[in-house]
């Protein structure tokens, strides 16, 4: 009797033992699964607001050129003619996500538009995108609307006033921009969890969404617990949303952007957020309650092992991430880009494709260590290495920290391309506006580029490419830094300097 009362004892603690340790386990994934999709959620409000500035910037910069010429030309009446239209048509084509530019004269017709030839002489008055950028006289990013063209394309506007040097009103230059640029992507970001993107204005207006932006044109969302509960108590944060747009539940982030009135919103439906926990705990319940049908004690040892492979399995994919991941920068180290230059040299040997190579050193950077302190270095590096990895297109594409100040890029474009991306990486960088005061070129930070290509003259392994990107680099920074000079492809050698 004495034996049966202790084996039972035994077994019932040891299903005690393993139902609190399961308990705890589960408890503990949850938290984790919760941190994990938080995390997630807030990083796509991150990288949504660094793309909506760079876009909103490019595109403000390009509106200003553009009324110049308004003014240059004493106001908006010719600016249908061929001459004009072709400016604003190269204009549009710089900027990603552009649809069309138009110009609207003083009375709010527009009187140019280069999705159609002539003066289209369309009464927009009544447009958001026209009255707004009185009132402020600062670039406006409007909502969502059906665009008076053919077609109807729906899109948001981003418009800026036009004034002579007197002050007077000569009108509003506009880019009708489709909505898709500051969302289609993201989703990619968000794996399998398929989460919801907006971009409002401040006021609830619904500027760009993904998905079904058509439903919810025209609306106003200001009365929403986002507007209400949330932006007052602060710019960021994560919460537990009930949407007021489709009624679903969501774990839930957003961002002000408080220059531009804008807020982003991020979201993941809840019941996909922790379906993959959910089967995980359903899975771990039923294998607990199998084997403590067997044998308590086996089920104990068991599961312990499984713990222990586990824990192994994620610290040796740890250790895998970061042998290749720059600890400072978080992009690609030395290692993994010359894993990848090595990969894709050997493909660019078989097929011929278009293979480039960027050197990129930021101008002056002891000075800024000097003067700023290395943690302001440290945080510089960062910045700037966001900055290079939100211009890159193509995801077989490469931004890497080469060492020190310098970084790497590897494109799989043209000599054309790599100019492309280099500017825009110049671009990006000098948007950042950090402050340099230890340059001798400029107030703010800025970097020099030297590229190269794979199927340029003398190019007979990676290495040569190396070498040959990091000679155009030398001679950046030799005629005077905050420059890009490109080797072209030519029987000899030949650099050519990018202003």
């Amino acid at each position: 009797m004495n034996a049966k009362v202790k084996i039972v004892s035994c077994a019932v603690l040891i299903v005690l033992v393993v139902i609190v340790a399961t308990a705890v386990d589960v408890w503990a994934d949850y938290q984790e699964t919760m941190r994990q999709r938080q995390t997630a959620v807030m990083d796509l409000t991150r990288v949504a607001e660094s793309q909506i500035r760079a876009t909103v910037k490019q595109a403000e910069s390009f509106l200003d050129e553009l009324g110049d010429m308004i003014v240059r030309e004493g106001g908006a009446r010719h600016m249908a003619e061929q001459r004009p239209l072709r400016i604003m048509r190269g204009i549009c084509k710089g900027v990603g996500g552009c649809n069309f530019v138009s110009v609207i004269n003083a009375q709010g017709v527009s009187v140019a538009n280069t999705a159609v030839d002539g003066a289209p002489l369309i009464d927009v008055s009544d447009r958001a995108y026209f009255q707004a950028p009185q009132k402020t006289r600062a670039v406006f990013v409007g909502p969502a609307i059906v665009a008076r063209l053919p077609g109807n394309p729906v899109q948001f506007h981003i418009s800026k006033a036009v004034y002579d040097a007197g002050g007077a009103f000569l009108g509003v230059v506009s880019m009708g921009m489709n909505t898709e640029h500051f969302t289609a992507f993201y989703q990619l970001m968000g794996f399998a969890l398929g989460p919801t993107i907006t971009v409002f204005n401040r006021n609830g207006d619904v500027v760009a969404r993904h998905p079904d932006i058509r439903e919810h044109i025209g609306k106003n969302y200001g009365n929403g617990p986002l507007f209400r509960e949330q932006l007052p108590k602060a710019n960021s944060g994560v919460y537990d949303s009930v949407s007021i747009l489709d009624g679903k539940t969501r774990l839930a982030a957003y961002r002000a952007i408080p220059e531009y009135d804008l807020v982003i919103f991020a979201g993941v439906d809840e019941a996909v957020a922790y379906k993959v926990w959910r089967t995980r705990t359903e899975r771990s319940m039923a294998l607990v309650a199998f084997a403590l049908l067997v044998i308590a004690g086996a089920l104990f040892f068991s599961f312990r092992s499984i713990r222990r492979q586990h824990m192994l399995e994620l610290k040796n994919r740890e250790l895998d991430l970061l042998t290749n991941i720059d600890g400072l920068t978080g992009l690609a180290n030395r290692r993994r880009f010359d894993d990848v230059l090595h990969r894709d040299w050997a493909q660019h040997a078989r097929t011929g494709s278009p293979l480039s190579l960027l050197m990129i050193d930021i101008d002056r950077f002891k000075s800024y260590n000097d003067y700023n302190g290395h943690q302001a270095g440290d945080e510089c590096l960062r910045q700037v290495g966001r900055a290079l990895q939100s211009t890159l297109q193509r995801e077989s594409d490469l931004i890497a920290r080469y060492g020190g100040e310098e970084f790497v890029a590897v494109l799989h474009c043209d000599d054309k391309g790599a100019e492309v991306v280099a500017r825009k990486m110049q671009l990006a960088v000098a948007a950042l506006a950090l402050p340099h005061a230890g340059s001798d070129i400029g107030t703010v930070v800025t970097m020099s580029i030297g590229i190269a290509m794979a199927n340029g003259a003398g190019m007979s392994d990676c290495e040569a490419c190396i070498e040959a990107a990091d000679k155009a680099l030398y001679l950046a920074k030799e005629r005077g830094r905050n420059r890009i000079e490109v080797r072209r492809t030519s029987p000899q050698l030949t650099l050519v300097a990018v202003d």
